[in-house]
């Protein structure tokens, strides 16, 4: 950064400062991390002697500073794991989130990397890193046989959360640059994408689903809705205005330790409130009847009437995941898309909202989603198709004229 030079009564001085890289502030935000000195001649040096002698400290000031970094290189991956955990892991939101991390760095970064030195890593033994942990491996630390291979998606989560804790180091001035920016992901294995639902299959899924039962109800709502599993299960009868025909998300549960949790949305833009098309408006009307006229009776006292929950146990606490992927699994039994899972009844219902016209802004919107990107890169597929409809009306039009 440039000298400033500053004219006092007692003379003229220099302020240096020298920018070690990024730190965290009180707030946890990344700001820059400059340190500042001031540097006063002698008496009696003229002007541009002085400004030799400012020029000459700066260097000077500038190699010590500096070498704050290169004791920094000397860091072991451990301790940055330590640093990373006390100062940045605790401020992340979602506890789900926190647990993942935690159980990556433990079983697949510390045993690898945790006594290297931050100077000691760099792209070609990160890449090494990659290709070995993809591969299984037994209660022994050995590579099954056959071998067998991580999925590519996860061997991605692991690259992520390593580039994410050294990109710390970077931002802290600890080490110049990332040595994982370069590395090489292996890739071993075709993802195979489930096909999205065809509305032949929704028609059916609707009717195996007409006659009154929780488990019904809850699929009905997430093709309605297109919600998460975790934001529906969430829900209580406050978040569900049935005068406005409306359904606020501010929360969503996840299961931590074997434990449900209760926490933010995933995304900023999960805060949201939708509308109710009319089936929703009807099956929540008559699941609410039925759980205060068969379950909240039967139950009294041992129901959890504070929770208030719109999907809940017999009991009135928070419902599993692994509890709904059963009840759909049993709906979907002898059908031909067996291969569909909770999350694809919300890509069905995002599908069907597209592929009839509706902006793709407003879908992206009424998803959750980050930002739009997520959701072009997600329905690509039924994107391109829309472009492709579009073409053939021109073609059509310009034919007929």
């Amino acid at each position: 950064m440039p000298i400033t030079e500053r004219q006092t009564k007692n003379g003229i001085s220099f302020q240096i400062t020298v920018n070690r890289g990024y730190k965290f502030n009180a707030n946890g935000d990344y700001v820059k991390d400059r340190v500042t000195t001031t540097y006063r001649p002698p008496k009696g040096v003229n002007l541009r002697n002085a400004r030799r002698l400012a020029k000459e400290f700066e260097a000077d000031y500038t190699r010590k500073m500096l070498h704050y970094q290169a004791e920094k290189e000397e860091m072991r991956f451990e301790e940055l794991v330590n640093w990373y955990k006390e100062n940045y892991l605790v401020n992340a939101k979602r506890p789900s989130t926190v647990q993942s991390e935690l159980h990556v760095i433990k079983k697949h970064l510390m045993p690898y990397f945790g006594r290297k030195k931050l100077g000691e890593l760099s792209a070609p033994m990160i890449t090494e890193f990659l290709d070995n942990v993809s591969i299984m491996k037994g209660e022994d630390n050995k590579p099954l046989k056959p071998k067998q291979y991580y999925s590519d998606s996860y061997v991605k989560l692991i690259y992520s959360k390593l580039h994410s804790i050294l990109d710390i180091a970077v931002k802290q001035g600890w080490i110049k640059e990332n040595p994982s920016d370069n590395a090489i992901r292996p890739k071993r294995k075709i993802k195979y994408k489930k096909p999205p639902m065809e509305i032949e299959q929704v028609k059916d899924l609707l009717k195996r689903t007409e006659e009154y039962s929780q488990p019904n109800i809850l699929v009905k709502f997430l093709l309605n809705t297109g919600l998460r599993i975790g934001e529906a299960l969430a829900l209580t009868w406050d978040d569900i205005d049935f005068e406005n025909k409306t359904v606020k998300i501010d929360k969503a549960v996840t299961m931590v330790n074997h434990e449900m949790l209760l926490g933010e949305p995933k995304t900023e833009n999960g805060y949201r409130t939708i509308m109710m098309n009319n089936m929703t408006y009807d099956i929540l009307q008559e699941h609410k009847v039925a759980q205060e006229k068969f379950i909240k009776e039967f139950m009294k006292s041992r129901y959890n009437k504070k929770k208030n929950l719109v999907f809940a146990r017999d009991d009135g606490e928070y419902l599993h995941r692994s509890t709904c992927s059963t009840w759909l699994e049993k709906i979907v039994k002898g059908s031909d898309y067996e291969f569909i899972s909770l999350h694809s009844l919300r890509h069905a219902c995002a599908t069907l909202l597209l592929n009839n016209g509706v902006d793709l802004k407003v879908v992206s919107s009424h998803l959750g989603h980050h930002d739009i990107g997520i959701t072009a890169d997600v329905y690509c597929d039924v994107l391109r198709s829309q472009k492709l409809k579009v073409a053939n009306v021109l073609d059509v039009v310009l034919e007929n004229d």
